[in-house]
């Protein structure tokens, strides 16, 4: 990945939180589920100049519909504009944190006064329901905070000699002092799972 690839990159996830209303370590994951899809890894210093094309492609086109487009209506900040894919794979996501069938969490929409749908009608429907579940993952990772600081220790201490990828391994680096979002709590558990419980090796 050159310099100026980087740079494209980080200006594309820039716009991803601003535009989808999301916090920086969001909308950071979310785009490094771009770079997993094209090259099976989350980093993108292991990224090769056509495959960093191809993720800027991806992110360039999900954010194509909100972009101004000779006088025409930004829909990016619009509201009332359809979901984007990355706040429909957000909402999936925290489904799945949550533990939820897909009935389960579509009575959820219907019972959220933002929606009153199966599932967001519109990015603002999807913006309401993102907050709202990440504030029930919240709650819910705090019910085993002490098992949680347990095994972001043990990472901590053993990275070394963990079969860690470059991402996770960045990815302890960032959050040792930080406060950590509820994605990132998550994703830390993911981390957990598979390398000390499951002892996976790296692809």
């Amino acid at each position: 990945m050159t310099p100026a690839q980087l740079k494209t990159f980080w200006g594309l996830v820039r716009r991803y939180q601003r535009d989808q209303g999301l916090d920086k370590a969001d909308a950071e994951y979310c785009a490094r589920d771009h770079i997993e899809a094209v090259s099976g890894q989350r980093s993108t210093r292991e990224l090769t100049d056509a495959q960093a094309n191809d993720v800027i492609r991806r992110l360039s086109q999900a954010l194509d519909a909100g972009q101004l487009v000779d006088g025409k209506v930004d829909t990016a900040r619009d509201p009332a504009a359809l979901p984007t894919q990355n706040q429909l794979d957000m909402l999936e996501r925290l489904r799945k944190a949550m533990k939820w069938e897909r009935t389960h969490f579509q009575q959820f929409c219907l019972n959220h006064t933002s929606c009153k749908r199966a599932w967001p009608q519109t990015r603002a429907q999807a913006n309401a329901l993102v907050e709202a579940l990440k504030a029930m993952v919240t709650r819910q990772t705090k019910l085993d905070a002490k098992a949680f600081r347990s095994h972001k220790e043990e990472l901590l201490t053993r990275q070394s000699e963990l079969p860690l990828t470059p991402f996770e391994r960045a990815f302890l680096r960032k959050v040792e002092k930080a406060r950590m979002t509820a994605l990132q709590k998550l994703k830390l558990e993911e981390i957990y799972a598979k390398r000390v419980v499951g002892g996976g090796q790296c692809a």
